[in-house]
């Protein structure tokens, strides 16, 4: 791995935007993006807050604490490009990179398989 991108993550995001730009908007979008709104959804589990006030403690269990740390300590981020794939095509990598992780040794099989897929899909 290139020594550049050791602390480096790849994630995914939700954003959020309003229509109309009033006051009411602009204290709900402060809400959703401050540590209380942020811990209320960590502690259900299944999410990640980049608000480093949110403390680690507000998560769940051990997996969840440790992927926070991860992504608070990553110098940097950057979104992966399944919003921009065909479902196809996002489905098809997904399944690839758990079938890469049970078996390196296909990496040219899945790559093909994928390739496949992203020919059908991007006709």
């Amino acid at each position: 791995m290139d020594a550049r991108y050791q602390n480096a993550v790849v994630a995914a995001g939700d954003l959020v935007g309003t229509f109309r730009d009033t006051p009411r908007a602009r204290a709900l979008v402060r809400y959703l993006a401050s540590a209380e709104a942020q811990a209320v959804w960590v502690r259900r589990g299944g999410a990640l807050s980049p608000n480093r006030q949110v403390s680690l403690d507000d998560y769940p269990d051990p997996l969840s604490r440790r992927a926070a740390e991860v992504l608070r300590s990553a110098e940097v981020a950057r979104f992966d490009a399944s919003d921009l794939m065909p479902e196809a095509v996002n489905s098809a990598f997904w399944r690839a990179t758990l079938d890469f992780v049970q078996e390196p040794r296909r990496l040219g099989a899945l790559l093909a398989r994928l390739e496949r897929v992203a020919r059908e899909a991007y006709r």
